[in-house]
């Protein structure tokens, strides 16, 4: 009885032992994409299939190195995106950063291609004063409390990181909202935005079947998987590159996104 109840723990260790080095070795290296496709009528035939990649959370330097930050650009080009956006975290506050990795994160950012601009808003483990100055050398748009407008025909969609009443939005006919914590959109007037992209929660990091997330971010405690529908707007938040907090994922794989917007 004894032996049975000995091998009985053994097995159990051994089983956590393995799911351990999954979550950690496997889980937060086994990168995907995810694809959606975003309808919108007010859509002109201009935007018809035009392909938004959306990433962020890198947290470069916690277990995000220069390889694979490399591996995921080429994902990115591989899909020929006509927009880039990234939102934010792009080096993990734990980072102690040298010049070296600075240049090692800008000449990877910079071989991302987008045929009609790429954008970045700022993460809360952004150092604001060393990313604005790293995501513009690698040629990104860096919003704050800004927008832009990008033509693919007569009339622009529009791509903002603000307060939608501080804009003006006659001249676009798709409005686009970056934001890194969803859970600001609690205290916003998001509802002239067609579409929200933000990241932050990781979608949870680590998911258990039938409960969901073992743990929620600060800032994603409300709004933290991967998909809501908030009526006139549609909120997409991505499962990120990197991790926060732990280095361990479970049933929820590192991942960005691709949108393909059509008018019907």
């Amino acid at each position: 009885m004894k032996k049975k109840i000995f091998f009985s723990i053994l097995i159990f260790l051994f089983i956590i032992f393995v799911w351990f080095v999954y979550i950690k070795y496997v889980g937060t290296k086994k990168l995907e994409v995810r694809e959606y496709k975003i309808v919108n009528s007010s859509l002109s035939n201009d935007y018809y299939g035009l392909k938004i990649v959306h990433f962020g959370d890198i947290h470069y330097g916690n277990n995000i190195d220069k390889k694979y930050l490399d591996s995921v650009v080429d994902k990115i080009n591989l899909l020929k995106p006509d927009i880039v956006v990234f939102t934010g975290d792009l080096i993990d506050k734990k980072t102690k950063l040298t010049d070296e990795m600075k240049e090692e994160v800008i000449n990877s950012l910079l071989n991302i291609s987008a045929r009609l601009g790429k954008f970045a808003i700022k993460g809360d483990e952004d150092d604001i004063n060393i990313y604005p100055s790293l995501i513009r050398k690698a040629e990104f748009t860096y919003f704050e409390n800004n927008f832009e407008y990008v033509y693919n025909g007569e009339k622009p969609i529009l791509i903002s990181n603000m307060d939608s009443n501080d804009l003006k939005e006659e001249k676009s006919i798709y409005n686009i909202l970056l934001v890194h914590e969803p859970d600001k959109l609690l205290k916003m007037d998001y509802s002239k935005y067609d579409l929200i992209l933000a990241g932050h929660s990781h979608n949870g990091q680590i998911k258990l079947p039938f409960i969901g997330p073992l743990f929620k971010f600060d800032g994603a405690k409300t709004y933290y998987d991967s998909y809501y529908d908030l009526g006139n707007s549609k909120l997409y938040i991505i499962s990120g590159i990197g991790t926060s907090k732990i280095n361990l994922r479970f049933n929820n794989r590192p991942s960005f996104n691709i949108y393909r917007l059509v008018n019907k």
